[in-house]
């Protein structure tokens, strides 16, 4: 089917219960996900949770774990992004905490998007625009 690279694994709940869904959707029976965090600590407790749930329900999937973002994004048909983005939280600081006089209390992350890269409008339910788009790769 396809690979979906999931960068920022390390958010215990929020992947779970992500994977969950991916994983109980029929159009992605077969894929492979591929999960990244910069560490192993909650990436080897999330990898075997996806595993675990894989094999115990006889899903048809397959689950690898790396802390290698370009080997998990190499030959991924689909990117699902799960850092955490601090922008908003930092502009309610601005706005809500005059104290720091516009400054941050931390550093504002930088986060590049090549030219290339096309807007994806997103749904409410991410898991449900993902398996849509699945399903429009296997009818190709």
């Amino acid at each position: 089917m396809a690979k979906a690279a999931i960068i920022g694994t390390g958010s215990l709940v929020f992947c779970k219960t992500l994977m969950n869904d991916f994983l109980a959707t029929p159009a992605l029976a077969g894929s492979e996900y591929s999960l990244m965090a910069l560490t192993h600590t909650r990436l080897d407790k999330v990898h075997f949770f996806v595993d675990r749930m894989i094999k115990d329900n006889g899903i048809e999937a397959t689950v690898t774990k790396t802390t290698d973002r370009r080997g998990a994004l190499r030959d991924a048909d689909y990117v699902v992004v799960m850092i955490r983005v601090v922008s908003e939280m930092l502009e309610a600081q601005r706005q809500w905490l005059p104290q720091f006089g516009g400054e941050t209390v931390r550093p504002m992350p930088k986060v590049e998007i090549p030219e290339n890269v096309e807007p994806v409008e997103v749904p409410l339910d991410p898991a449900l625009a993902i398996a849509n788009r699945f399903r429009k790769l296997a009818e190709v």
